[in-house]
């Protein structure tokens, strides 16, 4: 919040592009911090910025949303669930 009321002191940034830089700074951390066993998950960040209801600024994730079978495919790729699901 404090990095959103700093750049409102600037005339030529607008509220979007501040929301919008927060944003992207939670995918870069999503990409540090997530987990790493098939990798799928550190590029899986999507920052996006509505205004009104409506979508003003979108940046599509590095890595598609897995569909069910990809998922079954990695879970049984590694044996199966740990917890038997």
């Amino acid at each position: 919040m404090q990095a959103v009321a700093n750049d409102m002191l600037d005339l030529e940034k607008s509220l979007v592009d501040s929301v919008m830089d927060q944003m992207q700074d939670l995918v870069r951390q999503v990409e540090v911090r997530a987990p790493v066993e098939f990798t799928n998950l550190r590029r899986s960040g999507h920052a996006w910025v509505t205004d009104k209801g409506a979508t003003v600024r979108d940046q599509p994730p590095q890595q598609h949303r897995l569909s069910e079978a990809e998922l079954k495919a990695l879970s049984r790729a590694r044996g199966g669930h740990k917890y038997g699901r």
